[in-house]
């Protein structure tokens, strides 16, 4: 299995896994090739029987443990063994062409999915380009950014624009160039209950069997059903879905880069009365806000090489530099901008409110 992402990073995962494959083909979708071409890959993934324990290895934090075979992120198997299926990333090469890593073929696809985004994002620095965690799309033929952290709504306000005339680029992962231009991921959506419950339109995309779970939760919370809160809690959190935006956008962009003409970092305020509100983003500034958001998103994988560092006294210097080098990049988006603005709301259900404030500072732009 290929895959060629935007033509900057190409990988290949080897080995019997159809459950990894699967969701990564689901994942990235177009971005499959059949072959590489002459380039070798900048990194191979071997699926692999590769599983450790709590008695054979030493739990640092999180998902990160070390073994007599080196550090690994791990996910815990679903039984009362304490065994952990094992992903092992050789990181003395990381960064160099055909790094090859290892991961048990029964790993946690979802966790498995955002190792293999981190590893792409590496790559990325070498072609003047980085991750960003945002959400971004073209409307009234502007093309927008909006980074944020966590649980702010980004995913919310892309929908938000579900209805208008708009042209999907990302939900959660986007890629900027330090030219200012942004390169569209087609990535499923990752879908939560909260979003189905503001949008209830969502769910003429899923399958009846998961309709009727989101409807099921919402006549727990009710009181129309008698559970307890721990039960609807668990509901809840289950009731999610990656979607493709080929499914709920007419529009999705062909990958072509595409000059940004705003961004718009999205901030949640912890006072629930605050009003949504819009400030003028520092151009010096923006660089470490975007660099902080990518720092805790990948904090495991930083974590797990500080461990390889102390275990094995090993420095790879393209890995001591992928932060400032991030911050160059991010400069030059941050030049290249137009307008920059920090937008912040007290909730992630704010997104009628927050495309409100979008839609008015392009409007009166001029």
């Amino acid at each position: 299995m290929y895959l060629d992402i935007l033509g900057l990073v190409q990988f290949e995962v080897r080995g019997e896994g159809e459950t990894l494959r699967n969701y990564l083909r689901y994942e990235y979708s177009i971005l499959e090739v059949e072959q590489l071409g002459q380039r070798e890959p900048d990194f191979v993934i071997h699926l692999v029987d590769d599983v450790s324990s709590e008695q054979e290895s030493v739990h640092v934090r999180g998902p990160v443990s070390y073994d007599n075979d080196g550090v690994y992120l791990q996910h815990r198997l679903p039984d009362d063994d304490p065994e952990y299926n094992t992903f092992r990333i050789d990181f003395d090469a990381l960064g160099r062409k055909s790094c090859h890593i290892s991961c048990d073929r029964e790993f946690n696809p979802h966790f498995f999915s955002i190792i293999v985004d981190y590893l792409i994002h590496i790559h990325l620095l070498d072609h003047g380009a980085t991750y960003c965690h945002s959400c971004a799309f073209e409307y009234d033929g502007k093309v927008i950014v909006c980074p944020a952290w966590r649980q702010v709504g980004k995913t919310n306000l892309l929908l938000s624009f579900l209805r208008e005339d708009v042209s999907y680029i990302a939900d959660d992962w986007c890629v900027l160039t330090e030219d200012g231009r942004v390169h569209a991921l087609p990535k499923r959506l990752n879908l939560l209950y909260y979003n189905f419950k503001q949008y209830p339109e969502l769910l003429d995309s899923t399958p009846a069997e998961f309709n009727s779970l989101v409807n099921f939760v919402k006549r727990a919370k009710s009181g129309e059903i008698d559970l307890n809160q721990d039960a609807i809690d668990t509901l809840t959190d289950q009731a999610r879905m990656r979607i493709s935006p080929y499914d709920l956008f007419d529009d999705v962009s062909d990958g072509d880069p595409d000059p940004i003409d705003y961004i718009f970092l999205l901030r949640r305020s912890p006072f629930e009365e605050q009003s949504v509100t819009r400030a003028t983003l520092s151009r010096d500034v923006f660089p470490y806000r975007k660099q902080s958001i990518l720092d805790f998103e990948q904090s495991y994988f930083k974590t797990a090489y500080k461990v390889h560092k102390a275990q094995t006294g090993g420095i790879n210097y393209y890995l001591e530099n992928t932060e400032e080098r991030t911050l160059e990049i991010l400069g030059g988006v941050a030049e290249k901008t137009p307008e920059l603005y920090e937008l912040t709301a007290p909730s992630q259900q704010d997104a009628d409110k927050l495309k409100q404030v979008i839609v008015q500072a392009i409007m009166n732009e001029g």
